[in-house]
Protein backbone atom coordinates (compact mmCIF):
# COMPACT_ATOMS: atom_id res chain seq x y z
CA UNK A 1 0.00 0.00 0.00
CA UNK A 2 1.32 3.45 -0.92
CA UNK A 3 0.92 5.67 2.10
CA UNK A 4 2.66 8.78 0.91
CA UNK A 5 0.77 12.01 1.40
CA UNK A 6 -0.04 14.82 -0.99
CA UNK A 7 2.73 17.20 -2.06
CA UNK A 8 1.85 19.89 0.45
CA UNK A 9 2.02 17.71 3.55
CA UNK A 10 4.32 18.76 6.37
CA UNK A 11 6.46 16.89 8.84
CA UNK A 12 3.95 14.75 10.51
CA UNK A 13 1.20 12.34 9.74
CA UNK A 14 0.74 8.99 11.25
CA UNK A 15 0.70 5.54 10.01
CA UNK A 16 0.47 2.12 11.70
CA UNK A 17 -0.34 1.69 15.39
CA UNK A 18 -1.25 5.31 16.05
CA UNK A 19 -3.53 8.17 15.22
CA UNK A 20 -2.85 10.73 12.55
CA UNK A 21 -0.08 13.16 13.51
CA UNK A 22 -0.53 16.76 12.43
CA UNK A 23 2.27 19.07 11.38
CA UNK A 24 4.90 19.45 14.07
CA UNK A 25 5.19 23.11 13.13
CA UNK A 26 2.06 24.93 12.04
CA UNK A 27 2.06 26.49 8.60
CA UNK A 28 1.05 29.76 10.23
CA UNK A 29 4.16 29.92 12.39
CA UNK A 30 6.98 32.11 11.22
CA UNK A 31 9.69 29.59 12.00
CA UNK A 32 9.82 25.99 10.83
CA UNK A 33 12.06 23.12 11.85
CA UNK A 34 14.38 21.32 9.46
CA UNK A 35 16.70 18.61 10.75
CA UNK A 36 20.19 18.43 9.23
CA UNK A 37 21.66 14.91 9.33
CA UNK A 38 24.95 13.29 8.38
CA UNK A 39 25.53 9.54 8.01
CA UNK A 40 29.04 9.47 9.38
CA UNK A 41 31.11 6.54 8.23
CA UNK A 42 34.46 5.93 6.61
CA UNK A 43 34.12 6.52 2.86
CA UNK A 44 35.13 2.96 2.06
CA UNK A 45 32.03 1.59 3.80
CA UNK A 46 29.69 3.10 1.20
CA UNK A 47 27.95 0.08 -0.31
CA UNK A 48 28.15 1.36 -3.86
CA UNK A 49 31.96 1.26 -3.71
CA UNK A 50 32.34 -1.84 -1.53
CA UNK A 51 35.46 -3.72 -2.61
CA UNK A 52 36.70 -0.84 -4.75
CA UNK A 53 38.02 1.82 -2.39
CA UNK A 54 40.51 0.05 -0.12
CA UNK A 55 42.44 2.90 1.47
CA UNK A 56 41.57 2.81 5.17
CA UNK A 57 42.73 6.25 6.27
CA UNK A 58 40.15 8.30 8.18
CA UNK A 59 41.99 11.62 8.01
CA UNK A 60 39.87 13.04 5.18
CA UNK A 61 36.64 12.06 6.90
CA UNK A 62 37.66 13.53 10.27
CA UNK A 63 38.86 16.76 8.66
CA UNK A 64 35.63 17.13 6.74
CA UNK A 65 33.51 16.66 9.86
CA UNK A 66 35.41 19.59 11.39
CA UNK A 67 34.70 21.64 8.25
CA UNK A 68 31.02 20.78 8.53
CA UNK A 69 30.95 21.83 12.18
CA UNK A 70 32.29 25.23 11.10
CA UNK A 71 29.70 25.48 8.29
CA UNK A 72 26.85 24.65 10.65
CA UNK A 73 28.11 27.16 13.19
CA UNK A 74 27.97 29.95 10.58
CA UNK A 75 24.24 29.32 10.23
CA UNK A 76 23.54 28.70 13.92
CA UNK A 77 22.51 25.20 12.87
CA UNK A 78 22.42 22.07 14.98
CA UNK A 79 22.64 18.67 13.32
CA UNK A 80 22.44 14.96 13.99
CA UNK A 81 25.44 12.81 13.14
CA UNK A 82 24.47 9.16 12.69
CA UNK A 83 27.82 7.58 13.52
CA UNK A 84 29.29 4.17 12.70
CA UNK A 85 30.81 3.42 16.09
CA UNK A 86 33.76 1.37 14.82
CA UNK A 87 34.93 4.30 12.69
CA UNK A 88 34.71 7.35 14.94
CA UNK A 89 35.30 7.62 18.66
CA UNK A 90 36.95 9.83 21.24
CA UNK A 91 37.89 13.42 20.46
CA UNK A 92 35.78 13.88 17.32
CA UNK A 93 32.59 12.79 19.08
CA UNK A 94 33.38 15.01 22.05
CA UNK A 95 33.87 17.95 19.68
CA UNK A 96 30.46 17.32 18.11
CA UNK A 97 28.77 17.20 21.52
CA UNK A 98 30.54 20.37 22.66
CA UNK A 99 29.30 22.14 19.53
CA UNK A 100 25.72 21.23 20.45
CA UNK A 101 25.12 18.51 17.86
CA UNK A 102 23.44 15.16 18.41
CA UNK A 103 25.16 11.77 18.15
CA UNK A 104 22.93 8.92 16.97
CA UNK A 105 23.67 5.36 15.86
CA UNK A 106 24.46 4.26 12.32
CA UNK A 107 25.40 0.75 13.58
CA UNK A 108 28.79 -0.67 14.50
CA UNK A 109 30.02 -1.80 11.09
CA UNK A 110 27.60 -0.41 8.45
CA UNK A 111 26.15 -3.70 7.14
CA UNK A 112 23.18 -4.04 4.84
CA UNK A 113 20.31 -5.11 7.10
CA UNK A 114 18.79 -7.16 4.30
CA UNK A 115 21.71 -9.58 4.82
CA UNK A 116 21.33 -9.98 8.62
CA UNK A 117 19.25 -12.08 10.97
CA UNK A 118 17.49 -10.82 14.10
CA UNK A 119 20.45 -11.48 16.39
CA UNK A 120 22.79 -9.48 14.13
CA UNK A 121 20.30 -6.62 14.00
CA UNK A 122 20.20 -6.52 17.78
CA UNK A 123 23.98 -6.67 18.05
CA UNK A 124 24.43 -3.72 15.67
CA UNK A 125 21.80 -1.68 17.54
CA UNK A 126 23.03 -2.48 21.03
CA UNK A 127 26.80 -2.43 20.63
CA UNK A 128 26.86 0.77 18.60
CA UNK A 129 24.72 2.57 21.13
CA UNK A 130 26.81 1.36 24.04
CA UNK A 131 30.05 2.42 22.34
CA UNK A 132 28.77 5.88 21.45
CA UNK A 133 27.35 6.50 24.91
CA UNK A 134 30.58 5.37 26.53
CA UNK A 135 32.58 7.68 24.27
CA UNK A 136 30.43 10.76 24.86
CA UNK A 137 28.66 10.26 28.18
CA UNK A 138 25.43 11.32 26.43
CA UNK A 139 22.39 9.09 25.82
CA UNK A 140 21.84 7.98 22.22
CA UNK A 141 18.20 8.35 21.17
CA UNK A 142 18.20 7.76 17.43
CA UNK A 143 19.07 5.13 14.85
CA UNK A 144 19.47 5.01 11.08
CA UNK A 145 20.00 1.79 9.15
CA UNK A 146 22.83 1.80 6.57
CA UNK A 147 21.62 2.47 3.02
CA UNK A 148 17.95 2.48 4.10
CA UNK A 149 18.20 -1.32 3.91
CA UNK A 150 15.38 -2.43 6.24
CA UNK A 151 13.30 -5.05 4.37
CA UNK A 152 9.65 -4.10 4.39
CA UNK A 153 8.60 -7.69 5.12
CA UNK A 154 10.38 -7.41 8.49
CA UNK A 155 9.79 -3.76 9.34
CA UNK A 156 7.70 -4.41 12.47
CA UNK A 157 10.33 -6.83 13.77
CA UNK A 158 12.90 -4.07 13.18
CA UNK A 159 10.88 -1.41 15.00
CA UNK A 160 10.12 -3.76 17.91
CA UNK A 161 13.84 -4.43 18.33
CA UNK A 162 14.58 -0.71 18.41
CA UNK A 163 12.02 -0.31 21.17
CA UNK A 164 13.52 -3.22 23.10
CA UNK A 165 16.96 -1.63 22.79
CA UNK A 166 15.71 1.69 24.16
CA UNK A 167 15.75 3.88 21.07
CA UNK A 168 13.35 6.83 20.92
CA UNK A 169 13.27 7.40 17.17
CA UNK A 170 14.41 5.90 13.88
CA UNK A 171 15.02 7.18 10.35
CA UNK A 172 15.49 4.06 8.21
CA UNK A 173 12.44 3.66 5.97
CA UNK A 174 12.71 4.52 2.29
CA UNK A 175 9.88 4.30 -0.22
CA UNK A 176 12.12 5.17 -3.19
CA UNK A 177 13.32 1.82 -4.55
CA UNK A 178 16.77 1.31 -6.11
CA UNK A 179 19.07 -1.69 -6.53
CA UNK A 180 20.49 -1.03 -3.04
CA UNK A 181 17.52 0.09 -0.98
CA UNK A 182 13.89 1.06 -0.69
CA UNK A 183 10.43 -0.47 -0.98
CA UNK A 184 7.32 1.19 -2.39
CA UNK A 185 5.27 -0.19 0.50
CA UNK A 186 6.94 2.17 3.01
CA UNK A 187 5.34 5.51 3.94
CA UNK A 188 7.11 8.79 3.26
CA UNK A 189 5.79 10.68 6.27
CA UNK A 190 6.63 10.38 9.98
CA UNK A 191 4.57 8.20 12.30
CA UNK A 192 4.59 7.03 15.91
CA UNK A 193 4.90 3.27 16.37
CA UNK A 194 3.13 1.65 19.32
CA UNK A 195 2.71 5.14 20.83
CA UNK A 196 6.45 5.24 21.60
CA UNK A 197 8.93 5.10 18.74
CA UNK A 198 8.92 7.91 16.19
CA UNK A 199 9.76 6.77 12.65
CA UNK A 200 10.90 9.54 10.29
CA UNK A 201 11.17 8.06 6.77
CA UNK A 202 13.14 9.47 3.87
CA UNK A 203 11.02 12.26 2.32
CA UNK A 204 10.14 12.44 -1.37
CA UNK A 205 9.58 15.96 -2.68
CA UNK A 206 9.45 17.93 -5.91
CA UNK A 207 9.09 16.61 -9.44
CA UNK A 208 9.54 13.79 -10.02
CA UNK A 209 8.79 12.59 -6.48
CA UNK A 210 12.36 11.66 -5.60
CA UNK A 211 14.38 12.04 -2.38
CA UNK A 212 16.02 15.31 -3.42
CA UNK A 213 16.76 16.04 0.25
CA UNK A 214 20.18 14.39 0.24
CA UNK A 215 22.86 12.19 -1.27
CA UNK A 216 23.31 12.05 -5.03
CA UNK A 217 19.83 13.50 -5.52
CA UNK A 218 20.79 16.67 -3.66
CA UNK A 219 24.10 16.94 -5.52
CA UNK A 220 22.51 16.67 -8.96
CA UNK A 221 19.60 19.09 -8.41
CA UNK A 222 20.24 22.85 -8.88
CA UNK A 223 20.29 24.72 -5.59
CA UNK A 224 17.60 27.21 -6.58
CA UNK A 225 15.19 24.35 -7.32
CA UNK A 226 16.05 22.61 -4.04
CA UNK A 227 15.30 25.79 -2.11
CA UNK A 228 11.90 26.09 -3.80
CA UNK A 229 11.03 22.44 -3.13
CA UNK A 230 12.07 22.60 0.52
CA UNK A 231 10.33 25.94 1.15
CA UNK A 232 7.09 24.66 -0.37
CA UNK A 233 6.95 21.09 0.91
CA UNK A 234 8.70 21.26 4.29
CA UNK A 235 10.44 17.88 4.50
CA UNK A 236 11.46 16.63 7.94
CA UNK A 237 15.19 16.48 7.22
CA UNK A 238 18.15 16.73 4.87
CA UNK A 239 20.76 13.96 4.78
CA UNK A 240 24.39 13.83 3.73
CA UNK A 241 27.66 11.94 4.25
CA UNK A 242 30.87 13.79 5.17
CA UNK A 243 32.61 12.05 2.25
CA UNK A 244 30.22 13.78 -0.16
CA UNK A 245 31.98 17.05 0.60
CA UNK A 246 35.58 16.28 -0.29
CA UNK A 247 37.28 15.94 -3.65
CA UNK A 248 37.13 13.10 -6.07
CA UNK A 249 37.94 9.70 -4.55
CA UNK A 250 39.82 6.89 -6.20
CA UNK A 251 36.90 4.70 -7.23
CA UNK A 252 38.48 2.75 -10.06
CA UNK A 253 36.58 -0.40 -10.90
CA UNK A 254 33.10 1.10 -10.68
CA UNK A 255 30.71 0.95 -13.59
CA UNK A 256 30.18 4.21 -15.47
CA UNK A 257 26.82 4.87 -13.82
CA UNK A 258 28.05 3.98 -10.31
CA UNK A 259 31.08 6.22 -10.79
CA UNK A 260 28.81 9.09 -11.84
CA UNK A 261 26.52 8.60 -8.83
CA UNK A 262 29.45 8.40 -6.45
CA UNK A 263 31.49 11.31 -7.77
CA UNK A 264 29.12 13.87 -9.25
CA UNK A 265 28.88 17.23 -7.47
CA UNK A 266 31.18 16.48 -4.55
CA UNK A 267 33.65 19.25 -5.27
CA UNK A 268 31.05 22.02 -4.92
CA UNK A 269 28.70 20.35 -2.45
CA UNK A 270 29.90 22.24 0.60
CA UNK A 271 29.33 25.61 -1.07
CA UNK A 272 25.93 24.42 -2.27
CA UNK A 273 24.84 23.45 1.26
CA UNK A 274 26.22 26.72 2.62
CA UNK A 275 24.14 28.73 0.16
CA UNK A 276 21.03 26.65 0.77
CA UNK A 277 21.16 27.15 4.53
CA UNK A 278 21.71 30.87 4.00
CA UNK A 279 18.69 31.00 1.69
CA UNK A 280 16.45 29.06 4.08
CA UNK A 281 17.63 30.76 7.26
CA UNK A 282 14.76 33.27 7.32
CA UNK A 283 12.18 30.45 7.31
CA UNK A 284 13.78 27.62 9.27
CA UNK A 285 15.47 26.72 12.48
CA UNK A 286 18.02 24.03 11.70
CA UNK A 287 17.71 21.42 14.42
CA UNK A 288 18.63 17.90 15.42
CA UNK A 289 16.53 14.91 14.44
CA UNK A 290 15.71 14.33 18.10
CA UNK A 291 14.14 17.79 18.25
CA UNK A 292 11.85 16.92 15.34
CA UNK A 293 11.04 13.49 16.81
CA UNK A 294 10.20 14.96 20.22
CA UNK A 295 7.82 17.48 18.66
CA UNK A 296 6.11 14.79 16.61
CA UNK A 297 5.62 12.67 19.70
CA UNK A 298 4.09 15.59 21.59
CA UNK A 299 1.75 16.34 18.69
CA UNK A 300 0.68 12.70 18.47
CA UNK A 301 -0.17 12.64 22.18
CA UNK A 302 -2.13 15.86 21.95
CA UNK A 303 -4.20 14.57 19.06
CA UNK A 304 -5.04 11.35 20.90
CA UNK A 305 -5.95 13.19 24.11
CA UNK A 306 -2.89 12.07 26.08
CA UNK A 307 -0.77 14.31 28.27
CA UNK A 308 2.49 15.31 26.50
Amino acid sequence: MNRSGPPGDSIGRVRPHGARVAAAVSATEERRKLAITFDTEWWGRAHLVAGVERHRGLARDVAKVHDLIALLDRHEAKATFFVVSEDFQGELLETLIEAGHEIASHTCSHPLFTDLDRAAWRREMRESREALEQATGVPVAGFRCPSWSVPHARHEEFLDLLLEEGYEYDSSFCQFATKLYGDKAFPTEPFVYRSQLVEIPLPRIGFPRWPWVGGFYFRVMPGVVLKRYISRERPAFLYFHPWEFYGQPDARGLSLIDSFITRYGRKNNERKLDRLLAGLGSQYDFVTMKSVADQLRITAKQETGQQP
